[in-house]
């Protein structure tokens, strides 16, 4: 869909020139976004795998699930 989409949008361009332009910008912004999560759940994934989490869920304690919320 989103290349359909894409081509749409070059079909209405005024040149070839201002479609790559806008492409590469929009394309830009997209790969900063999953360049960066891919990073941080990386990071959530090691200190996961060597149990950095355990103080803290070793110590919440509630018996309603809801106010833990």
């Amino acid at each position: 869909m989103a290349v359909s989409l894409w081509v749409v949008r070059s079909i209405g361009a005024p040149s070839t020139d201002i479609a790559v332009s806008e492409l590469t910008h929009a394309s830009a912004e997209v790969s900063e976004v999953v360049f960066f999560l891919l990073g941080a759940m990386t990071i959530v994934e090691i200190v996961d795998a060597h149990q950095g989490f355990r103080l803290v869920t070793d110590n919440i304690t509630t018996r309603k699930p809801k106010t833990l919320l």
